[in-house]
């Protein structure tokens, strides 16, 4: 079996053709394919940029995507041309996400792109596997043209994300800051997107054995990934709290590991606390009017009903002593229920 795209134009193994496939556990995965021209061949009509192509041989599917550039060349008497193909992450980098918000009208919604990940239309809150599928579904309804998708994060939450004018991918990346052990690669025999975590499913998607057909994996370089390794996390909720209109926040930590320097993750959750509003009302309070040093006993009479019937000048009232100053609400009734008057007849 030989080399093809499409299932039609072949790729001779000699002759300046090439095929290089480079697959990464990040999704963006590319091609470039090398087809020498000749005075037999022409390729001027075969290709266009952004159409969907396919790398086979036989039934063994290579790569599946989208071509993005054509790169023509040409060296003393040598012709070519070069196809840089990409996987479809090539559109998710290319379609700006957006929300549908209600606009007071029931049966009407427009599009936004100020978003928030992990929450739907309605406030809902999704789970990190159905947050990724909100967007692969509105990148497809915006032509991305995805297969499909299988994608095993678990029931998993995380806290909302704030977004504004952010590409499909850039809001897939996002998301998955809050599963680092999650992979994305496609399987290029279907073309669907697939996102595990633990690094599962990613050994079975390239044969271990080499075969005739071109598949199979004949070297293989392991290197170990000393510069993700984390010494710690830090997670900060940042608690805002509203008093009387007045914002106050309060800052309440999660750690574990190492909390300072190097490799270490910080995260920041904002949180709404309490919206509290105390009903207040300033007054203006006069002094009590004393005479001789004391309570004047004229003034005692007019505010306390006890004694409102007794004439001070007849002698009636005496103000002996005040034994307690006392503020506030409690000031007339602290005077009442205290033995501070002495009282004739």
């Amino acid at each position: 079996m030989a080399w093809t795209l499409n299932g039609s134009t072949s790729v001779k193994d000699s002759g300046g053709n090439s095929i290089i496939a480079t697959k990464s556990a990040g999704g963006d995965d590319s091609c470039s394919v090398t087809l020498a021209i000749d005075a037999d061949t022409d390729l001027s009509g075969d290709f266009s940029e952004e159409d969907s192509i396919t790398v086979e041989n036989g039934s063994y599917k290579l790569f599946k995507g989208v071509i993005a550039r054509i790169a023509p060349d040409a060296s003393g008497s040598r012709e070519s041309i070069t196809l840089e193909i990409e996987s479809p992450w090539y559109w998710l980098e290319r379609i700006v996400f957006q929300q549908r918000y209600a606009t007071g009208d029931a049966d009407t919604f427009k599009y936004k792109s100020r978003v928030t990940l992990g929450v739907d239309e309605g406030g809902d809150r999704l789970n990190g596997e159905d947050a990724i599928r909100a967007i692969l579904d509105y990148a497809n309804a915006e032509g991305a043209g995805l297969a499909g998708d299988s994608i095993t994060l678990g029931d998993v939450f995380f806290p909302p994300i704030d977004m504004q004018d952010a590409t499909c991918a850039e809001c897939v990346r996002q998301i998955l800051r809050y599963f680092p052990d999650a992979v994305v690669f496609w399987d290029h025999s279907t073309g669907i997107l697939n996102i595990k975590r633990g690094f599962g499913g990613l050994g079975s998607a390239i044969s271990a054995a080499s075969s005739g057909d071109g598949s199979g994996v004949t070297n293989v370089s392991l290197m170990p990934r000393q510069d993700r390794k984390i010494r710690g996390v830090v997670i900060h909720y940042e608690i805002t709290e509203t008093i009387d209109g007045t914002e106050y926040v309060q800052v309440q930590d999660d750690a574990a590991g190492a909390t300072s320097g190097k490799n270490v993750v910080i995260f920041t959750i904002p949180l709404t606390g309490n919206q509290t509003t105390i009903q207040s009302q300033q007054i203006t309070a006069q002094d009590i009017p004393t005479s001789a040093g004391a309570v004047d006993a004229d003034w005692l009479t007019s505010h306390f009903e006890e004694i409102a019937a007794c004439s001070p000048s007849s002698g009636q009232v005496e103000v002996v002593s005040i034994s307690q100053a006392i503020d506030g609400e409690d000031a007339v009734d602290g005077l009442r229920n205290r033995d501070n008057l002495h009282l004739a007849g």
